[in-house]
């Protein structure tokens, strides 16, 4: 754990009222010396909890949560202590300084942390000026586009949209003006070079920008869309990979997300950006999507901090089905509940919004499938289960995603499901899926998995020793 010196702690707690920090997330009411709202942490209708300022302390006599900032701030942004630490410390305009267990010198640290602080404000200023030049009229093919789609000002306003001016060097006139370096602008990705070196430029020109959130609400980087459909390049340019922008470790809006997978139980795994913008103008606010990136196990873990429920929403097609069958196995890893949305032939969430609004899109997304019947109903439609070989390749497809699953009674049941929908014997259900289990080639010790009808029990690897079925 980042180790953050007590003195900076203690200034972090005098400069942050424990009352404007919950009221971010909670409407408090006075009463007496103390605060009053419903409680984050569960349903209820009748205010039961309470912030004391004096004490700077949270009391809910419904389900009993209690503590002091840092605990508010770890629960609600679903994060660990440096993490509550650094948001608090981000709000009150406090510097926490860089750790020195990296055998440098406090002057080289302290030099480092300067020098990532000006370059985190170089992100946080491009967003701005980006999102500036969207208003200027060299920018009316930016407007044209999201009036087209749809996209009202105060989603424009949230979500920052920009544009990039059609120049070589916009960018890097501008942000030179203002003090910063070329290896600033190297290391924040918005420049590029060409393969000679020999060359600068500004990496986004003439493109609809969106800025990309780390979950902390910081500006790590940026995506940008092509505007002129004729152009002979790619629909979208996102910032390289750097100090701060790791696409594999990124969901876009789970800034906005975050705080609010708590009350929905679950998070929304949308394709794209606009898609997760129309779902969150329609109300569904833990919509997010990977970034520049297929969903990766990384992605995975991030969630698994606020929830235990996945509902994917990918493309009806070849490739969307694909998509699904991949995250389904990368999510069944992490032991996730997993359930799909079936979207209409070529719609997707923001196609759907702008025709039918948000009641569409709402009915559209409350509609889902579990995991392991929508691929067995994926995989009918492209194996013939009539044949021998075509029903081999059914329940190979289906069992790929059971396989990682790690709870016994989980993995019973869709085994005996998938069973009886093929008219199959579960014996050959279960030594299906220990052959896949053991080609899986994990080198971990194995527990064993008992089914009634076998006379010895089967074991399946595990990833982790100590892991229970």
């Amino acid at each position: 754990m980042p180790f953050i010196p007590e003195k900076i702690l203690e200034q972090i707690r005098q400069r942050s009222d424990i009352v404007d920090v919950v009221s971010q997330f909670v409407p408090l009411k006075k009463r007496g010396a103390d605060y009053w709202g419903c409680c984050p942490f569960h349903h209820e209708r009748t205010p039961s909890f309470k912030v004391n300022p004096e004490r700077g302390v949270y009391y809910c006599f419904g389900c009993k949560e209690h503590g002091e900032i840092f605990q508010f701030v770890k629960s609600m942004l679903n994060t660990d202590f440096p993490g509550a630490a650094r948001w608090l410390a981000d709000r009150a305009g406090i510097t926490i300084p860089e750790t020195t267990d990296r055998g440098i010198s406090p002057d080289q640290a302290a030099r480092l942390r300067q020098q990532r602080e000006k370059r985190q404000a170089l992100l946080e200023s491009a967003a701005k000026w980006f999102h500036s030049h969207l208003s200027q009229p060299e920018a009316q093919v930016a407007r044209n586009y999201l009036n087209g789609r749809g996209l009202d000002k105060g989603s424009v306003e949230q979500f920052q949209l920009g544009y990039s001016p059609d120049k070589w060097d916009a960018l890097i006139q501008w942000a030179t003006a203002i003090g910063y370096t070329m290896d600033d602008l190297l290391a924040t990705g918005l420049v590029a070079q060409n393969d000679e070196l020999t060359r600068t430029y500004d990496r986004f020109r003439g493109r609809l920008i969106f800025p990309i959130w780390n979950e902390n609400g910081k500006v790590c980087g940026f995506s940008a869309r092509i505007l002129d459909a004729e152009a002979k390049a790619a629909k979208y340019v996102n910032s390289p990979e750097t100090e701060f922008f790791q696409k594999g470790r990124l969901l876009y809006a789970m800034n906005f997300a975050r705080p609010k997978l708590k009350e929905t139980g679950y998070a929304l795994i949308c394709e794209g950006q606009l898609d997760v913008i129309a779902c969150h103008r329609a109300g569904i606010t833990c919509a997010v999507a990977a970034e520049g990136t297929a969903f990766t196990a990384e992605h995975a873990v991030l969630l698994k901090k606020s929830v235990r429920k996945i509902v994917l929403c990918f493309d009806a097609d070849g490739a969307g089905y694909k998509a699904a069958e991949r995250t389904i196995r990368l999510l069944h890893e992490q032991d996730f509940e997993v359930q799909i949305v079936t979207l209409p032939s070529g719609e997707d969430p923001d196609s759907i919004f702008r025709k039918g609004g948000a009641p569409a899109l709402q009915q559209m997304l409350s509609v889902r499938e579990e995991a392991i019947p929508y691929l067995l109903r994926i995989a009918r439609e492209s194996a013939d289960e009539n044949t021998p070989n075509g029903k081999s390749v059914i329940v190979n497809r289906v069992l790929a995603a059971v396989q990682p699953l790690t709870d016994q009674i989980v993995r019973t049941a869709h085994c005996q499901f998938l069973a009886k929908s093929l008219s199959l014997p579960e014996t050959v259900v279960f030594q299906t899926l220990e052959a896949i289990s053991n080609s899986a080639a994990r080198q971990q010790p194995r527990q064993p998995v008992f089914h009634p009808q076998m006379s010895k029990p089967l074991f399946f690897h595990r990833d982790t020793p100590d892991e229970k079925l």
